[in-house]
Formats: C-alpha cells, sequence, structure tokens
C-alpha cells in the first residue's frame, strides 16, 4: 500500500497559493492541508571526470591532453572537463550539484572569478587544440566562483541548467576571468576534478491529475513558498571606477572628509564602510562585479535583489540595467524586484515615463513574476495614491501587453487598506532599533486580514553621517529582533534593508568593517525562515561585533551624529559574542585589558561585555580543545578623528 505525508502550510503559503490561483486563472487549488507525497529521499555521487585538457592561446594547434595540471585565465588558457553520463532511476532527479577542483595555485594577482559554461560533449581529448576546441553552448552555470589556492573548491553549479547534461554526459570550460591571474588546478589522480551530484526522489502526489499551475508556483522558491529579498542600492556598486582600493573613488572621495572638495567636511566624509574591496579587473568590470554580488546573494539563501529605482535615466539606470543583465547570466533562479523609489526622480516621472521603463526592464528574464505578472514593489508608495499607481500599471498593460501584480512597500504600513484594491500584497520599510523592531504592529496579520502577502523588513543597524543621524541597533539585537518577528508572525516574503546603502549604512553585503557576519548570520535565519525549523550547527562559529569608539566620544568638526528621537533603545557601549555552537563550550575573552570567562550553551546564544580600548580575542574550548577563536580586526579608540558609530564584526570563520 502507498503510504502518504502531510506538508502543512503556513498561513502565507495559502495565501499566496490564493494569490496565484487568481493571477494565473483556471485550475482547482489543491486541498492546502492534505497535499498528499510519497516521503522524498536523497542520495549522492561523485562523478570523476574521464577527460581533461587545456588550450592555448599563445599555442594555436598544441594539445595538452597528457597534462597533470590544468589552466584557467581570462584570455590565455581555457580548461574542458568531460564527465561519463549519469543513469537515474525513475522519479529521481537531479536537485544539486557542484564542480570541485583541487586548486594548487593562483598565479598573477592571487584572485579568482571562476566560471564554468558547458560545451558539446562530442570532443576527445587528444585532439583538442586551442584551433579545434570544443564550443560553448550557453552562459555561465556556476553560481560561486571563488576557488582559493591550496583547497578543494566546490563550485556550486545551478542544478536546473546542467541536469540534463550530466544525464547525458556532461563536458565543461573552466577560465578564471579575473585579469593577470590564472588557475592552476589538477588533471589527474586523487585530485582529479570530480562532480558532486545530489540527487532526489521526490513523492508523486495522489492527486496528480488534478495538479496545477497554481501549487507548482507557490512550492518554487522553497518549501514553504517564502521568498527572500534585498535592497539593492545602485549608488554604491563594489567599485565606482576600478581602481585599487587604497586610491579609488571611495578611499579618495566618500570615505574622507577632505573628499569631493570638502563637501562632506563637517561630518567627516560622506561614509563609514564600504563593500569588501577587490583588484582592480579588466574588461567590463561593472557588470563582473555586480555577478559577484548575484553569486554572494545567493550563497547567502537570498532569492533576488528588490533593485531601487532611482531615476530612468544616467549611471543609476545603467546600473540598474546591468544588474538586470548580472542575474540573468548568473542564475534562472535568481529574481530582481522592481522596487521604484517614490521619494527620486523615477518616482515623480509621468505615467508614461515610468511605465515605459518598467517595461523596458520588464523584458529582462531575470524580472520577478508572480503568476506569469511583473511584480512592482515600490518604495514608499504612500507618495502616490493608488489610482495614481493604477494609472502607471494600466499604461503597462495597454501600451506595452504586460500584466502586473502590485506589492507596495510603505514607510507607514498603516495605510495599507487604501492600497489593498490593486495589491498582491504589502510591506514596510521597517525601523532599526531593537526595541521599535520587536515590539511594533503586527502587520503581517493586518495584511493577512486583508487577504493580502506580508513583506517583513529585517535590517543590522543605522547610521547616516550626512544626515547626522543614527539608530542604536544593539550589537545584532536589532538584526536578530527582525528575523524573529518574520518568523513568528509568519510573514510570507523577507525584504532585507539594506544589501547595500553605505550612505545609511545599512549594508548586509560583504564589506571592509563586517566582512560576511552579518549576511552569514542572516542566512542561519532565512534558512529556519523557509524551512519552518531551526537549521542543525555543524560547525562551531563565534561573530563578535563592536563599534571602535564610545557613542559618547566627539570629533573635532561640528556635523556629529545624534540618536533618532523616540521611545528608542538606550545608546550602549558594548562587545557582544554571537555564539553558534554543536554543544556546550567555555569561551575565554579579552576585551582590552579586561578578562571573562563564561559557558555558552549548544545552539544560538548572545553575550555582551564592557566595551574597552584596544581589541577584543575570543578563544572557545571543549574537551580540551580549541574549537574556535577570532580577534577583532579594527581597534577601540579613545580619541577619534572621524566619528563612527557603526557596529563593526568578524567571524571566526575567517569570513
Amino acid at each position: 500500500m502507498k503510504s502518504f505525508r502531510v506538508r502543512p502550510r503556513t498561513l502565507g503559503a495559502l495565501l499566496l497559493a490564493v494569490l496565484l490561483s487568481t493571477l494565473i486563472g483556471g485550475g482547482a487549488l489543491l486541498a492546502p492541508t492534505a497535499q498528499a507525497e510519497d516521503a522524498a529521499t536523497t542520495r549522492t555521487v561523485t562523478i570523476p571526470a574521464t577527460r581533461t585538457t587545456y588550450t592555448s592561446s599563445a599555442a594555436t594547434t598544441k594539445n595538452f591532453s597528457t597534462a597533470t595540471t590544468l589552466f584557467g585565465s581570462k584570455t590565455m588558457y581555457a580548461s574542458y572537463l568531460g564527465f561519463d553520463k549519469l543513469t537515474l532511476a525513475s522519479g529521481e532527479s537531479i536537485t544539486d550539484a557542484s564542480l570541485n577542483l583541487n586548486v594548487t595555485s593562483v598565479g598573477g594577482s592571487g584572485s579568482t572569478d571562476v566560471t564554468v559554461v558547458p560545451v558539446n560533449n562530442s570532443w576527445t581529448a587528444a585532439k583538442v587544440t586551442y584551433a579545434a576546441r570544443p564550443a560553448a553552448l550557453g552562459a555561465e552555470v556556476n553560481t560561486t566562483s571563488t576557488a582559493p589556492a591550496g583547497k578543494t573548491s566546490a563550485l556550486k553549479l545551478n542544478a536546473s541548467k546542467v541536469a540534463s547534461q550530466i544525464t547525458t554526459g556532461a563536458s565543461f570550460e573552466v577560465r578564471n576571468t579575473v585579469s593577470a591571474a590564472q588557475l592552476n588546478f589538477s588533471a589527474t589522480g586523487a585530485k582529479a576534478p570530480t562532480l558532486t551530484v545530489t540527487i532526489s526522489t521526490s513523492g508523486s502526489s495522489s492527486n496528480s491529475s488534478t495538479s496545477d499551475k497554481t501549487s507548482e508556483a507557490t512550492d518554487s522558491a522553497t518549501d514553504n513558498g517564502k521568498m527572500v529579498f534585498a535592497h539593492y542600492f545602485p549608488p554604491y556598486p563594489v567599485s565606482i571606477d576600478n581602481k585599487a582600493s587604497d586610491a579609488d573613488y571611495y578611499a579618495r572621495h566618500y570615505l574622507v572628509a577632505s573628499g569631493e572638495n570638502g563637501k562632506y567636511a563637517s561630518v567627516g566624509g560622506l561614509l563609514r564602510d564600504r563593500p569588501l574591496t577587490r583588484d582592480p579587473i579588466s574588461s567590463n568590470y561593472k557588470l563582473a562585479d555586480l555577478k559577484t554580488e548575484v553569486r554572494q546573494a545567493i550563497d547567502a539563501g537570498i532569492d533576488g535583489f528588490a533593485v531601487d529605482i532611482l531615476s530612468l535615466s544616467g549611471s543609476n539606470w545603467d546600473r540598474t540595467v546591468l544588474l538586470m543583465q548580472a542575474a540573468e547570466a548568473v542564475s534562472s533562479d535568481f529574481k530582481i524586484m522592481l522596487q521604484v523609489d517614490a521619494t527620486a526622480n523615477a518616482g515623480k516621472a509621468s505615467d508614461a515615463d515610468l511605465a515605459a521603463a518598467l517595461a523596458t526592464l520588464s523584458k529582462y528574464s531575470s524580472v520577478y513574476k508572480v503568476g506569469g505578472k511583473v511584480v512592482i514593489s515600490p518604495f514608499k508608495a504612500e507618495n502616490k495614491t493608488a489610482s495614481q499607481w493604477k494609472s502607471v500599471l494600466d499604461l503597462m498593460k495597454s501600451k506595452y501587453s504586460i500584466s502586473t501584480a502590485f506589492f507596495p512597500v510603505f514607510l507607514n504600513a498603516s495605510k495599507m487598506s487604501d492600497y489593498a484594491s490593486i495589491s498582491m500584497g504589502f510591506g514596510n520599510w521597517g525601523a532599526r532599533d531593537p526595541l521599535l523592531t520587536a515590539n511594533g504592529p503586527d502587520y503581517a496579520a493586518q495584511a493577512h486580514k486583508l487577504g493580502k502577502l506580508w513583506m517583513q523588513p529585517v535590517a543590522v543597524q543605522d547610521e547616516r553621517p550626512n544626515q547626522k543621524l543614527y539608530d542604536e541597533a544593539g550589537n545584532t539585537e536589532t538584526l536578530r529582533a527582525g528575523w524573529d518577528k518574520a518568523i513568528s508572525q509568519d510573514a510570507d516574503w523577507v525584504l532585507l534593508t539594506t544589501w547595500n546603502d553605505y550612505s545609511e549604512g545599512t549594508s548586509f553585503a560583504p564589506s571592509d568593517d563586517h566582512g560576511y557576519s552579518f549576511l552569514d548570520i542572516s542566512k542561519y535565519y532565512a534558512t529556519q525562515f523557509k524551512t519552518d525549523a531551526k537549521p542543525a550547527i555543524t560547525s562551531d562559529v563565534i561573530y563578535v561585533t563592536h563599534r571602535i569608539q564610545s557613542y559618547k566620544t566627539k570629533p573635532s568638526y561640528s556635523g556629529v551624529m545624534v540618536q533618532w528621537s523616540g521611545n528608542r533603545t538606550t545608546p550602549r557601549d558594548t562587545v557582544e559574542l554571537l555564539t553558534f555552537l554543536k554543544a556546550s563550550t567555555t569561551v575565554s575573552v579579552k576585551v582590552g585589558s579586561k578578562s571573562y570567562s563564561y559557558t555558552a550553551p549548544a545552539g544560538v546564544s548572545a553575550k555582551t561585555f564592557a566595551l574597552e580600548t584596544g581589541y577584543t580575542t575570543v578563544t572557545a574550548t571543549r574537551s580540551g580543545s580549541t574549537v574556535a577563536s577570532v580577534k577583532t580586526k579594527d581597534a577601540v579608540t579613545a580619541t577619534v578623528t572621524q566619528q563612527d558609530l557603526s557596529y563593526h564584526a568578524v567571524s571566526s570563520s575567517g569570513r
């Protein structure tokens, strides 16, 4: 007898299913609480490369099939890897795949941005030359691209793009696109390239004859239909001018008081942090950087960017268009949601001009759609009335034949009912203070009562030198409170606010001051949000967050930041240890000259200590062995030349 399991759905997922049914049209919605399936199983197989070679543009007719080391570079070297086909049993499908390379060294700059491109499988290693090399079959299929020297790097592949090739015999071209950097990796023996493939046997529905598009769309992103987006702010890309990090536009103008002819001298400079630095690269560096950011977001469990459409022309518009292209090139699963900024020039444009611009972006396959409808999610939507937004949406339909789904994001979500007639869901920009975040209105319940979806904001902190304002984030308390609210109040989507707005100090993106820490912490909660279960902790990691000065320390210039007014969290000077531990652990801490020790429990836990000048070092031991250790990168100082009230962070993982 066939056995079944019942997969419960959250209220948000049910609402999404109902909305999608309306948007798509036709087909009866499957019973939401009794979608019966066979229990799913998974297995993992490793497939070794059976053919390897490389080519050189400097030796166009030479064959290198006997080489024990393979090479990849931007223009000269390309390596080719061939794998025998994988046969699947009935009901099996490929759900995950990685290409594993044992990297012996990285020549030149030492940087990597590896691209893996599928090629025609009809080639013989002994016959391949630069003049007779396998033809490419499309764009890159890898969603991770970093390959450090001395390690076996698992380059995650987009399973949906490579599954058919793996089952018929896959071949790939491997290059390193960083200019003046050469990737070297092993070709033979135990360290030869391999494919690691996860195979799933999904249960067949007992009601498969009535399966409809609604249920497919609801479950396309995650098992419970939930999505995570990050607000992308075009003015602050990874690099503005592609110069060395100590002499680029960020270093010369945004991070110093003298920058841009002293425009921000009164506040000590426009920014306090910047995107994680890199070496200059050749060719289309703007596209390459955006592809890097897309990969970083995918790795953090983010499903797409909500791009802030500030203008309909100029550099910010150009970067928005390029972002659509970057997402398209990296992964068909990563989407861009169109977030018109109603406070900027784009929001002030005529209905006709705005509709035309949105129609242009909607032509890209990377645009986010629900039920075939392009999602339009304006920031501070209340700057326009519902009828004004409807006029834009109607123009997109009548003039460009583009159907839309409206998902406004408010600064004040209490106005949501005014827009209910034209909306599929609502969002709020949210607070960056733990007290306000935790105790704010239950907007998710209000949206659900209206039969709409809710997108919960999750933020790290807020520091605005140019506006002379900051919020007390309480180390990672604001971040954790936002995720707790999204999970406990059953939000349908989450919006990280923001990915990279450095002028407000709100970035999740990897940066000079906090590395990957905030993004990695967020990934844990994003997984819990999407799976309705706390993830298992498989490695011990400690995150240390701190300011580099007391909030009371005053700089010499006149534009001093003050806390936002209202009933907010009291400012504090603390170092926080956020621990993710497999088991109870003894943690030894030295903050400046003061030492502490405590027992941290298994799981996730936070503990704070008084901020002191100098560095903080942490060592975690269990059963006499060190399981994690970390030292802060930036020192705390008693006197300052620049007021910086943002929280810096380091991780024992080294990211």
